[in-house]
């Protein structure tokens, strides 16, 4: 069926400052999903590589004949922090499978594509130069295209995951709108944002979700200061 739900967006941008970055080299051996979490809990999160020069500074450390986990992964092969980036660094014939889909990059510099529940060494990165902005969108889409069009136009949908980022969104001017816009929060088996991490903060409006059972939801947040967030399924 399609999706005929039709709301505003609030969409999010990356503001960087002088974009220093430093890359961190973890000899120890976790799944796509373990290594991101711990980069998030020791650093800033996966290796993002925007061009040659990060290519060469993330790979320095790896061992002859390993490979380790970049912050790369398929929906749309899109980095951690939501961009897609124009640089790429395949090796002849990758990305080759459906299955596939959370990238490693070797010592020569080459990404492939690996089952993200593989062991690989892997690598972070550090940042401390960018901060996020907060759009309001005033076209009405529904949530798939609302997505399309914030990684197009912007970043993503907005990413509501810490008391700090609710904030700033509540300081976005919304041109006296005070209804429902789409964030970038969706429920396959569980509440995920567009980034593919856990939603472990929350804000649930009273008696939401209302569905937490049913596959395929998409959730909206109220613009009136409440803060409050509801859940809409895609039909």
């Amino acid at each position: 069926l399609l999706n005929t739900i039709m709301f505003p967006i609030i969409s999010q941008s990356l503001v960087s400052g002088q974009n220093q970055k430093s890359f961190v080299f973890h000899p120890e051996k976790k799944t796509w999903t373990s290594a991101q979490e711990y980069c998030r809990k020791h650093h800033t999160d996966l290796a993002t590589i925007e061009n040659s020069d990060d290519n060469s500074k993330a790979t320095a450390d790896i061992p002859s004949g390993s490979q380790a986990w970049i912050g790369l992964y398929r929906i749309r092969w899109r980095w951690v922090d939501g961009s897609q980036n124009s640089f790429t660094n395949w090796r002849s014939g990758s990305p080759d499978s459906a299955i596939e889909n959370c990238a490693v990059v070797d010592m020569k510099h080459q990404w492939n594509d690996v089952q993200c529940t593989q062991p690989f060494i892997f690598i972070c990165f550090c940042s401390v130069s960018s901060t996020i902005d907060f759009h309001f969108v005033t076209s009405k889409m529904n949530w798939d295209d609302a997505l399309l069009y914030c990684s197009t136009h912007y970043v993503d949908l907005a990413q509501l995951n810490t008391n700090a980022n609710m904030a700033a969104m509540m300081k976005t001017p919304t041109r006296e709108y005070d209804g429902l816009a789409w964030i970038g929060l969706f429920e396959e088996t569980n509440w995920t944002w567009t980034n593919g991490a856990e939603a472990k903060y929350s804000n649930w409006d009273d008696k939401e979700p209302v569905n937490p059972v049913q596959q395929n939801s998409c959730k909206n947040t109220q613009n009136n200061y409440k803060t409050t967030q509801n859940e809409r399924n895609k039909l």
